[in-house]
């Protein structure tokens, strides 16, 4: 049994679907927008991993989530595919549950906010384009510490050397952190014993 997700988290599920197909046939017919397509949906995965963890204030997710509704409107925008219009909140409206006036006006001010963040991202990015992500400066929830203690290195080499270590995620083929060098005498001992 799964827990309900939030609207916002289906939203973007449906959306990234979308757009990965979206993204494939751009990047197929060597369309130029498959980059910056590709880009927003990094963002919105990033986004909605950051709502599925449970560790957020509630200000933290109500800005998250203005950020997310913004970027899938210009995402949508820039892809030509039909507008949402959503509430004060950023839900989607219920088009049966609200009058005509109130849909039209909701919309026109939707259009307009989504017209003034495109032409502000690519006067601000003009060779990128839509790549102008609002970006929410969250402090980082979960620090680690490692200790390394590095006691013996075997190595039938007759010259000084210097042992690299890093911590490394295998799944994304990346160092995690900076080299850190500890340089090793021919002796078989560390050069520098404060380290």
């Amino acid at each position: 049994m799964t827990a309900r997700q939030a609207p916002v988290v289906q939203e973007v599920t449906a959306v990234l679907r979308e757009w990965g197909q979206i993204g494939q046939e751009l990047y197929r017919t060597h369309d130029h927008k498959w980059r910056a397509v590709y880009l927003l949906m990094s963002d919105l995965m990033t986004s909605r991993s950051k709502m599925l963890t449970g560790t957020l204030t509630l200000d933290e997710l109500r800005e998250l989530k203005k950020a997310v509704t913004s970027k899938i409107d210009y995402g949508n925008n820039f892809l030509k595919l039909d507008m949402v219009v959503r509430d004060d909140s950023g839900n989607i409206l219920n088009p049966d549950s609200a009058s005509v006036v109130k849909l039209y006006r909701l919309h026109e001010t939707a259009s307009q906010r989504i017209k003034k963040d495109a032409a502000s991202s690519s006067s601000a990015q003009p060779v990128a384009g839509p790549l102008n992500p609002i970006r929410i400066k969250l402090a980082n929830r979960h620090a680690h510490m490692f200790f390394i203690a590095v006691r013996n290195f075997v190595c039938r080499i007759g010259e000084d050397t210097e042992l690299l270590l890093c911590l490394y995620d295998a799944r994304e083929w990346k160092p995690l952190t900076e080299n850190y060098v500890v340089h090793w005498s021919r002796m078989g001992l560390a050069m520098d014993l404060d380290l």
